[in-house]
């Protein structure tokens, strides 16, 4: 991690805007301290914040460094269906659990029970920021290009539509995209969005992956901005060289990737900083509900 970043959830603050209540993570399970829930209510807006020091200057340099966001599962986990005969869902396994107890006057509070397992046949949906980093560790310059950068993964799979829109400062500095056609600069507010991935077993029926291509772009064909394809952790290539999803627990969902970004694509937002290591501008992320995939594909 780099200086001041935070790395594990007790490091990290959160303030329900809509009440102005602070909060925090909640660590879980117990031995993984990277990781944490939050219970998050419908329409409230929340802000999560670095809320530790640098070490090297006793300030908060507002670092947030490889966060992953999911919804009511953890971001980025490959599907879980557990429908084929004669295989069980494995007592204990993540891989399948959505968030644990979350009542506090529950004596099973926190606790990974057997009624928390979610079955997730599509895998889960991720937004990624790394934000203000400052280019430092251990107080030594930490490579020669420090940068912002944010995404949304399908590489494991979607459960949950997010958009994100970023509203950079008037004098920048500017992220910068790809979507077929070049490096393109978002001078000014930009909105992207992931889409729904439909995965079924291959000797069942075909699969597919709605993240290939935006609609809405305003050249044809090209694919969503921001947004990694499933199984495609090199975003353009096809096959790739290590899907991720290709190996789980659960032989019902042992798929490859199903298409990639256009050729010449990025599939995340990048940026340099101004002198200084000034960043500036805002993200926000809504969640708008549940990725709901075709029957078939199309």
């Amino acid at each position: 991690m780099q200086d001041g970043c935070p790395s594990n959830v007790s490091q990290l603050g959160v303030v329900d805007l809509a009440t102005n209540q602070s909060g925090s993570f909640v660590q879980w399970p117990s031995t993984s301290p990277q990781n944490g829930w939050y219970l998050w209510k419908n329409g409230h807006t929340l802000q999560v914040f670095n809320n530790m020091t640098n070490p090297y200057t006793g300030l908060n340099n507002g670092c947030l460094q490889g966060l992953v966001f999911g919804v009511n599962i953890w971001g980025a986990n490959c599907g879980c269906n557990f429908q084929t005969p004669g295989v069980p869902v494995p007592p204990g396994d993540f891989l399948c659990n959505g968030f644990p107890d979350t009542d506090p006057t529950s004596p099973t509070y926190n606790n990974d029970t057997p009624s928390t397992y979610t079955l997730v046949p599509n895998g889960s949906t991720a937004f990624e920021p790394s934000l203000n980093l400052p280019g430092l560790q251990c107080n030594l310059a930490f490579g020669n290009n420090p940068h912002e950068s944010y995404d949304i993964t399908c590489v494991n799979g979607s459960n949950a539509i997010f958009s994100v829109t970023m509203t950079p400062p008037a004098a920048g500095p500017y992220f910068t995209y790809n979507v077929g056609n070049g490096s393109q600069s978002a001078t000014t507010t930009f909105t992207t969005q992931n889409s729904w991935v439909l995965v079924n077993p291959p000797t069942v029926k075909a699969s597919c992956d709605d993240n290939c291509i935006d609609p809405s772009a305003a050249i044809p064909g090209s694919s969503r901005a921001g947004v990694f394809p499933y199984g495609a952790t090199v975003c353009t290539s096809n096959p790739d060289p290590n899907p991720p999803c290709t190996n789980t627990a659960d032989p019902y969902v042992l798929n490859k990737q199903f298409c990639a970004a256009t050729a010449g694509s990025g599939c995340n937002f990048d940026r340099q900083p101004n002198a200084g290591q000034v960043f500036g501008g805002t993200l926000a992320v809504t969640y708008t509900g549940p990725a709901t995939p075709p029957a078939s594909c199309p």
